[in-house]
């Protein structure tokens, strides 16, 4: 079985928003080489932690196909100044070439106001 979890992800000039090297002072986690930190997500934690493993794939938005796509290595919580402040951060290392041409998937949520496609199984 492959976990899978797809989410919007707007820009921020050339660089995905809320997404971090680890050569970033401003990075909200500790990352190892090679890994990046995409966050400040308003989901579940249980879905956070259940997401460790999968692969994440980040959309600008859930007609255009993935822009990134990183195995999920943590998932860790941190305080965020917006609503719902306890917001998630994933750990990912990212997967060369993958995701690139990932759609958002048909199951899970795809609702006008999903930002979110929620755990996604396949076999």
């Amino acid at each position: 079985m492959t976990i899978s979890i797809h989410m919007i992800c707007k820009r921020d000039g050339f660089r995905l928003r809320n997404m971090f090297m680890a050569s970033d002072a401003n990075a909200p986690v500790e990352l190892g080489a090679g890994q990046f930190a995409s966050g400040f997500w308003d989901i579940p934690a249980a879905d956070a932690k259940a997401a460790i493993g999968a692969t994440l794939y980040l959309h600008e938005t859930k007609s255009k196909r993935a822009v990134f796509a990183g195995k999920i290595v943590d998932a860790q919580t941190v305080n965020y100044d917006a609503a719902h402040n306890v917001r998630v951060v994933f750990i990912v290392e990212p997967i060369a070439g993958a995701g690139r041409n990932a759609a958002w998937p048909k199951t899970g949520r795809n609702h006008a106001m999903a930002h979110y496609s929620g755990i996604i199984e396949t076999t």
